[in-house]
């Protein structure tokens, strides 16, 4: 349990961007959680972090543990997370044909999964909207377009939807659409976390096209 907590607060640390707080919340739980296999499962935010501070090296390395940690325990329902780990490292390098790619092979495997499925189906709709972000970074539209087809027929008030879907009409120049979803978005964060990092992204797309003040 004191597991799960810790690295719940450091997700939504990154959420963020604090990574001061995610680090500071990572030694507490090692502290907390010395034991091996189990404290193999840190690795998993060792990777987001690191990633995220430019060092891919040791993100890897940190990849590798967690790795070792689920094949020690045969927890196959949380392998979808190596993959999509793999793409976050992508993404921070800016490859993005790899991230799209990965991020991709973490949700058929978390579709493949009934356990994954039923332990984080309140995360899908945001592994959904990231991957459509993804693919719209990638160049790959049509699929971009289809993923958050598929995103709006599971949860249409997903901020995370329409913000992805002001970045694809941005991508193909339609910008009448670009704002209708960006409003939308923005509707939705209306009271969120100022520090919210999709909602500052949000923030700064539409200050780029004049709907609102610079964040």
């Amino acid at each position: 349990v004191a597991l799960t907590i810790h690295l719940e607060l450091v997700r939504l640390h990154l959420q963020r961007d604090d990574l001061d707080a995610a680090a500071a919340v990572m030694q507490e739980a090692r502290v907390q959680v010395p034991q091996p296999p189990f404290n193999g499962f840190m690795n998993a935010m060792d990777v987001a972090i690191a990633a995220r501070e430019g060092r891919f090296d040791e993100a890897r390395v940190a990849l590798d543990g967690f790795q070792a940690a689920i094949d020690t325990l045969a927890f196959e329902y949380m392998r979808f997370q190596v993959p999509m780990l793999e793409g976050e490292i992508a993404y921070f390098e800016e490859d993005y044909a790899l991230a799209s790619q990965r991020m991709g092979a973490g949700l058929e495997m978390i579709e493949q999964s009934f356990l994954a499925a039923e332990l984080h189906h309140y995360l899908v709709p945001e592994f959904m909207a990231s991957f459509a972000h993804l693919q719209v970074l990638a160049g790959e539209l049509e699929s971009a377009e289809l993923t958050l087809n598929r995103l709006a027929s599971l949860d249409p008030t997903s901020p995370g939807l329409w913000l992805s879907r002001a970045r694809l009409y941005e991508a193909r120049g339609e910008s009448e659409q670009m704002r209708t979803s960006l409003e939308r978005a923005l509707a939705t964060w209306s009271e969120a976390d100022s520090d919210h990092v999709s909602y500052r992204e949000a923030l700064e797309l539409a200050a780029a096209t004049g709907m609102v003040e610079g964040p």
